[in-house]
């Protein structure tokens, strides 16, 4: 029994919807999850794995129906879905912060999709596609700047006054 393009669809699209509504369900009972324990050197190793990870799928995307289907338009249309519904998330909070299950993993998805492509476009016969290489590496670095370097993030506040000179930061 051969598995076709479309079946790989459909079952990809249900099993991300599937994984999202679970993270959902997860953030609602656990609550915000401690990604300060992802810190730098950890958030480094994690970051190498995750890639090399996902370098090896690549390398067997043929067997592989999970990286077939991350390599398809149905992923990509998910991927942008993802995104603005994240964006719409972050949005309509009073003090946006990306700490939730659920936008966490849409920016590993988003994320793990753009590499994929990475791998898959950067070349064709003709040579290195700079102009694809470098829009997608941009957003992939932007991307992945903001999952893996959110546990390294520090916010402090300083009280100023008008006419008060101050020198903390």
């Amino acid at each position: 029994m051969s598995v076709t393009s479309r079946d790989i669809t459909i079952k990809g699209t249900c099993l991300a919807a599937l994984i999202m509504a679970l993270t959902v369900v997860l953030h609602l009972i656990v609550g915000t999850p401690t990604i300060g324990i992802f810190r730098a050197p950890l958030n480094i190793l994690l970051l190498v794995l995750w890639l090399v990870g996902l370098w090896l799928g690549y390398r067997h995307r043929r067997e592989s129906a999970v990286i077939r289907y991350m390599l398809s338009w149905s992923a990509t249309w998910l991927s942008l879905a993802l995104m603005v519904g994240v964006g719409i998330y972050l949005g309509l909070q009073s003090s946006p912060s990306g700490e939730s299950y659920p936008v966490i993993t849409a920016l590993l998805f988003v994320a793990s999709h753009i590499t994929l492509i990475i791998l898959r476009g950067w070349r064709n016969a003709l040579g290195i596609r700079w102009r694809f290489l470098i829009t997608h590496v941009g957003l992939w670095l932007l991307l992945v700047a903001g999952l893996y370097g959110a546990p390294d993030r520090h916010q402090m506040r300083a009280i100023l006054y008008h006419s008060t000179p101050t020198n903390e930061a």
